[in-house]
């Protein structure tokens, strides 16, 4: 026997005991068996080689997102399986194969969609708030709700608000665009607590979630005080230290509705030589949080103090000290003056 007969032999025997393996084809014949409810039924046949894929994902998507493919779920040896889907929604799918060596291309998406019932809302906005930057408006934020978890037509925010403490009913406003996340309503009084509340409703009826109250306050407006007691006392030749006083009652509520007209968010330090100030006038924003750690307490008045620095080219210094709320500052304090190279004037 010839040489090359035994090789042919040879390869027709170990070809009917060995299988060549390799990345999968593509499953076919995807198909929607059933649609019933918020649930689907798919089914496939295998692609067309010798190799049997161990685990399939399906993947959808949706009327929203056509262009998105979503992994729904993962099954082992089968040719089927059931994927649970969301109300008010078209799905079509498809699957993928996998062996021990890899992933199959995708198949071809099901011809036939599957549409869901409506249903009513499954939750409210989040993230509600206020934001004060508007005279004479309650702004009230959130964020919106994704057009897929609408449920069903006719959608809409429904917004009951009423000021804190007040025997008017709640006052009701709705909001069909969903892709808005604030309104604008107009009050009389500026930082007023108000009660709010933001439901999710369309054509079925309202979100099934219980809808949160949520603590909000009008428009913020300029400071009605100032701080006392501002004084410098020199620490060296290029730098001073300026102390003031004000009121604990700042930092409670009525304290801020009645006098800041806003949250109070800390201290403008204002100061330039006395000669020069067009040229050498220094604005500094200091944060409450940096006074927060450390107050010194006089029953209810505290203490602050910031340092100025690069005072040498001052023969006489002028400051002096302002509050600051989220978009105001108040009226500065009495404004004093001391020597830059190290003694007080006044």
């Amino acid at each position: 026997m010839s040489h090359m007969l035994l090789y042919i032999i040879l390869f027709i025997i170990a070809g009917g005991l060995f299988t060549c393996t390799g990345q999968p084809f593509a499953p076919v014949n995807v198909k929607l068996l059933s649609c019933r409810g918020n649930s689907a039924n798919i089914k496939w046949t295998n692609g067309d080689n010798n190799n049997v894929p161990f685990q399939y994902e399906i993947q959808y998507n949706t009327s929203y997102h056509p262009d998105q493919w979503v992994n729904a779920k993962t099954v082992n040896n089968t040719d089927s399986a059931s994927i649970l889907l969301s109300p008010y929604t078209r799905y079509t799918f498809r699957v993928i194969a996998t062996d021990g060596v890899g992933k199959s291309s995708t198949s071809r998406h099901t011809q036939q969609e599957c549409r869901t019932p409506s249903a009513r809302p499954y939750k409210n906005p989040r993230n509600i708030s206020s934001i004060g930057d508007k005279k004479g408006m309650l702004k009230i934020l959130w964020t919106p709700i994704k057009e897929e978890e609408h449920n069903g037509p006719d959608f809409r925010y429904v917004i009951h608000f009423k000021q804190r403490d007040s025997d008017v009913s709640s006052h009701l406003y709705q909001v069909y665009d969903w892709k808005r996340s604030s309104e604008e309503f107009v009050v009389g009084q500026p930082y007023t607590p108000y009660l709010v509340t933001i439901q999710a409703r369309n054509a079925l009826g309202e979100a099934t979630e219980v809808p949160s109250e949520y603590l909000v306050y009008s428009y913020e407006d300029i400071p009605k005080v100032w701080p006392l007691e501002v004084n410098a006392i020199a620490i060296g030749n290029t730098a001073a230290k300026l102390e003031w006083i004000w009121d604990y009652i700042w930092l409670e509520e009525q304290g801020e509705m009645n006098y800041i007209q806003g949250e109070l968010k800390g201290f403008k330090v204002s100061y330039w030589c006395s000669e020069k100030k067009s040229v050498t006038l220094h604005d500094v924003d200091i944060p409450l949080e940096d006074f927060m750690s450390g107050l010194n307490y006089t029953g209810r008045k505290i203490q602050s103090s910031f340092v100025l620095t690069n005072l040498t080219k001052c023969n006489s210094v002028q400051a002096n000290v302002a509050i600051l709320n989220n978009f105001y500052v108040g009226l500065p304090s009495e404004t004093i003056e001391f020597d830059g190279r190290g003694g007080n004037i006044a």
